[in-house]
């Protein structure tokens, strides 16, 4: 009996120990570099390689597309004449061709008609290491990275989540943990909070989150494609050179002199209508849907950017007459769609509640993608002010709100929620004394400066507001070249798309007005065939 419990006190001893060396092994490197008292969790957005083998880092597929290098030479050669054919009455190769083309770029990150990687395909790790990330500031150094497949159903990688909060928990000896989503990890946050709600819980960072969605994925996947040629220049002219960074200077300044002729002043903007009158619609009505149905469409990340007012039109859009085909990819978006998006107001109001402190942090004042014909609206190159911001209210980009709306608000509350450059009002959004608005960041831009803010909401001692600290208003501005936010001063709006002259800018408008008009009434004739 002596000999068993001096075994049963090693036993214990030697436990004791395992213990200590595994949280001295985990915990002292996040500790020794970072700032934050308790550990947090880093939810990242799409960007994970994608590999056709899971696991096997040799087989990388693109993402999110690649570019062709000699796309630009490729579509000069072949288009052409299938566009003159299609004019004259046969799209049909036009059809084939894009069709098979855009599949060739898009084609490789599909998943199965259930929403689920059966191909074997998957991100390089098939397990989530509890250890924290050597990031460049030390908010980044604490943060324990969540990795997971961003093509799957945002309900089940919140499964994942959960399991990973678990094990930091275990691992760290902390009760809760700090959860930062960025772009679609918002989306995986918020299925979290729906599915296993709010103990684990200290503080919420939605850092670039998209409320209500992308316009430009609300627009392809509804079929609600239009392109202002003006917007266009503009898109390209800034924020499109990110999207083709594939490309060569030479090829790119050939694709931006043909954006530029589609809208010289000699054309009155039949550049616009060329596009929207006649290859748009062939593109919607019978390429985009077969394209989506062979790509991104299969992926339930992909509609959770969908917003309430697109969802239904959406889903008739692409799985019209293939419904039973897709029924099970259909049953994972319409939970996630019904049970979390619909709902984020009040799941973050849940936060609330229970005061923990919770925080947006949007970015704007770049062009967004150009294939909506809402002009001029104002957001990060993905997602608008509106969706940033959940709610707030923005004029068009490089311009202000109207006189009387900026009069209301300063008589309401003295103006204290709105931009300086009177280009944003944030007194609408769900939180607007815990929104802050980072002008001149694009989307998938990250800056150390912007991540040291988090750093500093995460360790506020209390719910940090906008009014806090007059280092960080609730409006900063980003210098590219030095990397800095600074708060924002009158005067400095980024002005949006191409510059006209007053006379021209006029002609442009009531020849806008005409397109539009004779597309409808093209629409409305196809309709009635």
């Amino acid at each position: 009996m002596k000999g068993d419990s001096m075994k049963q006190k090693c036993k214990s001893l030697l436990s004791c120990l395992l213990v200590f060396v595994l949280l001295v092994c985990i915990v002292a490197p996040a500790g020794a570099v970072g700032r934050t008292s308790i550990p947090t969790v880093y939810v990242m957005g799409y960007g994970a390689a994608i590999y056709a083998v899971a696991g096997d880092t040799s087989t990388e597929l693109y993402y999110p597309v690649q570019i062709p290098a000699d796309l630009m030479d490729t579509l000069k050669n072949d288009l052409p004449p299938l566009m003159l054919k299609g004019i004259a009455g046969n799209w049909t190769d036009f059809h084939t061709y894009m069709t098979d083309l855009t599949l060739s770029v898009t084609g490789q990150v599909a998943l199965d008609n259930n929403g689920e990687a059966s191909n074997g395909s998957g991100i390089a790790c098939t397990t989530n290491p509890v250890s924290p990330n050597p990031g460049q500031t030390s908010f980044e150094k604490d943060a324990y990275h969540f990795e997971y497949d961003w093509r799957l159903d945002p309900l089940y990688t919140a499964q994942l989540l959960n399991s990973y909060i678990e094990d930091v928990k275990t691992a760290t000896g902390y009760s809760k943990v700090n959860l930062i989503g960025r772009c679609y990890g918002n989306n995986v946050l918020l299925a979290y909070l729906y599915a296993y709600g709010y103990d684990s819980l200290a503080r919420v960072v939605f850092y670039s989150p998209d409320f209500y969605g992308f316009d430009f994925a609300n627009a392809l996947f509804s079929g609600n494609l239009g392109i202002e040629a003006d917007e266009l220049e503009g898109y390209f002219t800034e924020s499109g050179r990110e999207l083709f960074s594939s490309m060569d200077e030479e090829s790119y300044e050939s694709l931006m002199k043909a954006i530029r002729f589609l809208n010289s002043g000699v054309l009155l903007n039949m550049g616009s209508f060329a596009l929207n009158g006649y290859f748009v619609p062939e593109f919607q009505r019978y390429i985009l849907p077969e394209v989506l149905r062979g790509s991104f469409g299969t992926c339930p990340s992909m509609w959770s950017f969908i917003n309430d007012d697109n969802f239904e039109k959406a889903k008739k859009y692409v799985f019209g007459g293939y419904e039973d085909e897709f029924a099970g990819l259909i049953k994972k978006i319409d939970s996630y769609h019904y049970n979390v998006q619909i709902k984020a107001a009040d799941l973050i109001n849940g936060l609330v509640e229970r005061e923990i402190p919770v925080y947006i942090i949007c970015k704007y004042g770049m062009n967004q993608i150009p294939l909506s014909t809402d002009e001029g609206l104002n957001g990060d190159a993905l997602a608008n002010v509106y969706s940033g911001s959940f709610g707030a209210t923005a004029a068009p980009l490089g311009k202000q709100l109207s006189k009387c709306y900026i009069k209301k608000q300063e008589e309401a509350n003295g103006g204290k929620y709105l931009e300086p450059d009177r280009g944003v009002d944030a007194s609408t959004c769900l939180l607007p004394d815990h929104t802050w608005f980072m002008r001149g960041v694009y989307h998938s831009t990250n800056p150390d400066s912007v991540e040291l803010l988090i750093e500093k909401l995460l360790n506020y001692d209390g719910w940090m507001t906008v009014f806090d600290d007059p280092a960080y208003p609730q409006f900063m501005q980003y210098n590219k070249q030095t990397g800095e936010i600074t708060p924002q001063v009158a005067g400095v709006m980024t002005p949006t798309g191409a510059q006209h002259g007053f006379l021209m800018t006029q002609i442009k408008a009531v020849m806008h007005l005409i397109n539009k008009l004779i597309i409808k009434i093209r629409n409305w004739v196809e309709s009635m065939r």
